[in-house]
């Protein structure tokens, strides 16, 4: 019986180190290929949640320029710097409900222009209570009486305050631009007090 032939041996052995090397080469190309395509997490999509201005945060301070750009976007200067005024508030500028067991005191406020008709009115508040269970400090208790008509706030205020403690909020009204005098209106269970404020 004849032999198989030492040189075909020699030659398969040969070549298993070269197949060994072009399939590791090969693995490693698919797995660079998945990592690249692979979706990643943009920066926005890691970046904390901004906290509601009507949790007790105040707004950035209005500079020359926007606080943020879009991606490949030139940063544009804001017309919020010269639109933005601040608020004289009433005095007294503070409020008792519900025999005194509710306090709320106007802080500060201020006026900033959307458009030629149009104005936002932004008041930061404090309530404190003085009971001894917690209360709603929410966006139903105020109101913007203009003209004689009642203007819920443009933006959501929706906190509990506990028995002995105090916590301010924003609340947000839009105003035409030509109105001058304006109401607010605190609303607790049957009573409600009217605040006037004088607009710049």
């Amino acid at each position: 019986m004849a032999e198989t032939p030492r040189a075909d041996v020699k030659s398969w052995w040969q070549t298993l180190p070269g197949l060994l090397t072009a399939l590791a080469a090969a693995i490693t190309a698919v797995t660079g290929l998945i990592v690249a395509v692979r979706p990643s997490k943009s920066p926005a999509e890691t970046r904390p949640p901004i906290e509601n201005i009507g949790s007790g945060t105040t707004a950035p301070e209005a500079t020359g320029a926007s606080p943020t750009s879009g991606p490949g976007s030139t940063t544009q200067p804001s017309t919020a710097a010269t639109t933005e005024r601040p608020l004289r508030l009433p005095s007294p500028s503070q409020v008792k409900l519900a025999h005194g067991d509710i306090v709320i005191d106007l802080l500060r406020g201020r006026v900033e222009s959307y458009n030629a008709t149009t104005r936002s009115l932004a008041l930061r508040v404090r309530l404190t209570n003085n009971g001894n269970y917690g209360v709603n400090f929410w966006s139903a208790s105020f109101r913007l009486v203009v003209d004689g008509v009642p203007r819920a706030p443009t933006n959501l205020l929706n906190e509990i305050v506990d028995g002995h403690a105090a916590k301010d909020g924003d609340v947000v009204f839009d105003v035409p631009s030509d109105t001058k005098n304006v109401a607010l209106r605190l609303i607790w269970a049957d009573e409600q007090t009217d605040v006037l404020v004088d607009l710049p």
